[in-house]
């Protein structure tokens, strides 16, 4: 699915995390076009969230065939966030860097994306999106659960971690409401074919 240039090095320091549902049809696309870039990740950590299509057999074909692809097979659905968790945990290099199977990222920042956080010191800040949002109540309790998680999560680890906490607007009701969101949002996000189907 793509020839590793031989005039390029691995990269150790870089893990490349793939979660995917039923994308038989795409993931050796996309592989291919992560380890055609002019740096080569340490290891891609492809993680099938339950596809009832042929997306587990395609990953057990692609790491036999490449030393650097592991792949990770949930039972059932779990959704993205469960995938990308399990991902993060097996990485082992020092910058990871997430993919969608779809080529929706461009494998093509790769290079770029680690020489900012490696030498211009960039630093990543995590947003939390939660999804479906109508009114601001939903948002303040919801927003709660996630800071007394996240907060119980970095007294366990004993580490300190900057996020952001946000919300999707993909229901008529949020975006006449948003403005009232706003004030309880760090950031949004627009489902805008939700939106359009739901109008």
């Amino acid at each position: 699915i793509c020839n590793y240039m031989t005039t390029t090095s691995i990269i150790s320091e870089i893990s490349v995390v793939i979660p995917l549902y039923n994308k038989a049809a795409e993931i050796e696309r996309t592989l291919g076009s992560v380890l055609g870039q002019s740096v080569l990740p340490r290891e891609v950590i492809i993680i099938d969230d339950g596809s009832t299509d042929r997306s587990w057999e395609v990953v057990e074909k692609l790491a036999k065939q490449y030393d650097t692809v592991r792949g990770i097979a949930f039972r059932r659905n779990y959704g993205k966030s469960a995938a990308l968790y399990h991902g993060f945990m097996a990485a082992e290099g020092r910058v990871v860097i997430t993919m969608d199977a779809d080529l929706q990222d461009s494998p093509e920042e790769i290079p770029e994306l680690f020489r900012m956080v490696t030498e211009e010191g960039y630093d990543i800040v995590p947003e939390i999106m939660i999804p479906l949002v109508g009114e601001v109540k939903e948002l303040k309790y919801v927003k709660n659960v996630v800071v007394e998680t996240a907060e119980q999560v970095k007294k366990e680890k004993n580490s300190e971690i900057e996020y952001h906490i946000g919300t999707m607007i993909e229901i008529p009701r949020a975006a006449l409401m948003a403005d009232e969101i706003a004030k309880e949002a760090e950031f949004f996000s627009f489902g805008t074919n939700d939106l359009t189907q739901m109008t």
